[in-house]
């Protein structure tokens, strides 16, 4: 009677262990797929968006392509002028924040100077294309 109580305890072990792990499979896959996705988008932006491009260049191209994009203080290193972001994907929200969007980040550089700390001009040129995770709405 002990026996068997121990070999179904070892098949429900082996069997959870078997559920974590091919969960653990397809999500790892679908992180790369959609990390792959991203690649692609942003190679996408890159091949067409080049650096020393005018803000007003940038900004009329994604427009006339229907990208939605929204302007913000920096990315990562903060610069002289505001940056514009196009929300391309979305990951899975830690438990601690409401959203984890991806977006493609165009990092430009003030070329005409202002008294404002950052703003935004049309002879701004980019300086950068780049993937931009970010956590938003968080504790």
């Amino acid at each position: 009677m002990m026996k068997r109580k121990w070999r179904l305890l070892i098949i429900i072990v082996i069997a959870i262990s078997l559920a974590f792990a091919t969960r653990a499979f397809f999500l790892r896959r679908a992180e790369r797929e959609r990390q792959g996705n991203y690649e692609a988008v942003l190679g996408q932006y890159s091949k067409t968006l080049k650096p020393g491009m005018s803000r007003l260049d940038v900004e009329s191209y994604l427009k006339s392509n229907g990208d939605t994009f929204q302007r913000i203080c920096c990315l990562k290193t903060p610069r002289h002028a505001f940056a514009d972001i196009i929300k391309i994907g979305q990951e899975p929200t830690p438990w601690y924040c409401n959203r984890y969007n991806v977006y493609v980040g165009l990092e430009f550089e003030r070329i005409e100077w202002s008294d404002a700390p950052t703003d935004s001009r049309n002879s701004d040129r980019l300086e950068s294309v780049r993937l931009f995770p970010h956590l938003e709405e968080c504790l």
